[in-house]
């Protein structure tokens, strides 16, 4: 194909609004975050997680006075075993990923297996004021401990920067939150994948939300400095959407469907095999 060719079907296929030099910057938090990824066994379910939790998160708890943290939230599935949440995680396959990139002339990305319906999952997220300290972590010990049982593999994420890149509207019950935990990509650093993440992949999507249906969109990095967590995972990407119906419906806008093939190659520049779920978040506090 001529370059010209290229360029035309590059610009078809990979839409995106021009970039807005006067867009708002995302807002960094204070504090820090540790998450608690459960792939579920067979018999388990959010609610074992949230029973296994509450006597520790419980008010005269010891546990509860140790850990000190601001918010705990208990994410649990919201699809009907993975069929709202495949066709997202298609398009992010390496056959699709393989695909675009020939089409946009970009590097291909070394072969990878991708779970189209994910296995029952849920995670839990902590936060705090500040980083957690040694009687922090004790605490975080023992709620690792009590989920352990109820996970057939559980991983442990440390996170020390909080990005804001579309404030989430006042809460809702019946919001949904597609959740990425990203892995680091196969032709960069840790860092320089999570300061390409907030920097310009943050920056394609707000440039670009009349395209979806998003109503908010965080991110979490996980931390660079020595942790006493396994941190498979490089962040934890959290973007909200008012219902589960719409969710779906930007399954079937055509300006939906395009911009998702724009992030798709984007998202070349951050990780590929990400873990991907579509969640429902509840307060343990």
């Amino acid at each position: 194909m001529t370059n010209p060719g290229r360029r035309a079907l590059t610009r078809l296929l990979f839409p995106a609004a021009t970039p807005d030099p006067h867009r708002p910057k995302p807002r960094e938090l204070d504090g820090g975050t540790v998450y608690f990824r459960l792939q579920l066994q067979p018999d388990r379910t959010a609610v074992d997680v949230r029973q296994a939790l509450g006597p520790l998160l419980a008010a005269e708890s010891t546990v509860r006075t140790a850990l000190s943290a601001t918010e705990v939230y208990l994410y649990s599935d919201a699809t009907h075993h993975g069929r709202e949440v495949a066709p997202f995680i298609l398009g992010r396959t390496h056959t699709m990923l393989t695909l675009f990139s020939k089409i946009a002339g970009t590097p291909v990305p070394p072969k990878f297996d991708t779970q189209i319906a994910p296995d029952p999952a849920a995670m839990v997220e902590i936060q705090f004021a500040t980083a957690p300290d040694g009687t922090q972590r004790e605490a975080l010990d023992q709620i690792e401990a009590a989920l352990a049982p109820l996970a057939s593999d559980l991983s442990s994420i440390e996170c020390d920067r909080r990005y804001v890149v579309l404030d989430s509207r006042v809460s809702r019950t019946r919001a949904v939150f597609l959740t990425v935990l990203t892995r680091v990509p196969w032709n960069r650093t840790v860092e320089e994948a999570q300061r390409y993440w907030i920097n310009e992949h943050a920056a394609l999507v707000q440039d670009n939300l009349s395209r979806t249906n998003m109503v908010g969109y965080i991110q979490v990095h996980t931390t660079a400095e020595p942790s006493s967590y396994d941190n498979r995972f490089a962040g934890v990407a959290t973007i909200e959407y008012d219902a589960l119906s719409d969710y779906r419906r930007q399954g079937f806008r055509p300006t939906s469907m395009a911009f998702n093939n724009t992030l798709v190659l984007d998202e070349i520049n951050l990780t590929v095999d990400s873990e991907i779920y579509l969640f429902r978040r509840a307060s343990l506090l």
